[in-house]
């Protein structure tokens, strides 16, 4: 990713929705980069988020249940 700053797609419960980015080195090459939806209640919630965050990077879904409550 060659972007900077990273994008939020808003805030919840003051809290700050960024999607955590992890880049996988293997044999010491950098290889890929994924970012994780924390905040997606459910799939079409996720969905949504997808949608607003870079389409350059691979976005999964990481529910951290309980964190917005």
């Amino acid at each position: 990713m060659n972007k900077v700053p990273t994008a939020y797609v808003g805030s919840l419960a003051q809290k700050l929705m960024v999607a955590a980015t992890v880049g996988v080195i293997e044999d010491g090459t950098y290889k890929h980069t994924y970012q994780y939806c924390w905040w997606a209640k459910d799939e079409a919630a996720f969905e949504k988020a997808k949608k607003l965050l870079s389409s350059d990077i691979e976005t999964r879904w990481m529910p951290i249940k309980g964190y917005l409550q």
